[in-house]
């Protein structure tokens, strides 16, 4: 379970100090895929930042599975929690092959070393792990990642990111880059791969169409603080427009 209580998260010095995040209070349950929406600047991408550690937080307090992590080190919280961002490019190396992606990303918060990159099992295993996604990556292991289509590269970025047992994953608009037909079969894979593997997600969107059909609480984020949350059932009785009209409202 996350727990994040109280948290302020203040960037610029002097007279240029904003408050991102004010007072914010959070919780997402163990198995649980909770989307977030907000306009820009309403401090979501800072919410991550403060998850995975790469800031610091001013004041308040960040548990995962009862543990204390607020100063935790990012490098330390690589363990615990897993990202993909919205770009596919950056989240996948484009000069090595989906093997070598792959294999950096199984040593994920651990010294990585090249043995990996050749190792018989490690490809059997990385193949079958590939085929979850029914797209016949497995069978394009040695091929260059900047040969893949967006949607295949940001699919290889979600299963990179699931790879290693994590605590967390964040999903930053992990479609945002990409076409219709890719969107779909993107977030249908992730749904999937997230039910299957019961995996506690965190999700940033700017579909609303996507915060419907998806996850098991909606929450609003303004002037960093949530200011409403929907739980699974009441969001899926709601119309795009209803649903609209209420982004509209906060």
């Amino acid at each position: 379970m996350l727990k994040l209580e109280n948290i302020e998260v203040i960037l610029g010095k002097n007279n240029k100090e904003r408050k991102i995040l004010n007072k914010l209070n959070f919780d997402v349950k163990d198995g649980e895929f909770a989307l977030i929406v907000g306009e820009n600047g309403a401090g979501k991408s800072t919410l991550f930042d403060a998850i995975s550690g790469s800031i610091q937080v001013n004041s308040g307090k960040i548990w995962l599975s009862g543990q204390d992590i607020t100063h935790t080190l990012q490098k330390h919280r690589a363990k615990l929690v897993s990202k993909v961002m919205q770009d596919p490019k950056l989240g996948t190396m484009e000069n090595m092959t989906i093997l070598e992606n792959m294999a950096f990303a199984f040593k994920r918060g651990q010294i990585r070393g090249g043995e990996f990159f050749s190792s018989k099992h490690r490809i059997r295993t990385f193949k079958e792990k590939l085929s979850m996604l029914n797209i016949g990556l497995e069978d394009k292991i040695q091929e260059l990642v900047s040969n893949l289509s967006g949607g295949q590269r940001q699919a290889l970025s979600i299963l990179m990111a699931i790879l290693k047992e994590s605590k967390i994953l964040l999903l930053d608009e992990i479609t945002a880059a990409l076409d219709p037909a890719s969107t779909d079969s993107v977030m249908e894979l992730t749904n999937q791969i997230l039910r299957e593997k019961k995996l506690t997600c965190i999700m940033i969107t700017h579909n609303l169409s996507q915060a419907i059909k998806y996850g098991d609480s909606l929450w609003f984020l303004k002037n960093g603080v949530f200011i409403k949350k929907y739980d699974k059932e009441t969001k899926s009785k709601m119309t795009l427009a209803e649903l609209s009209s209420k982004f509209e409202e906060v």
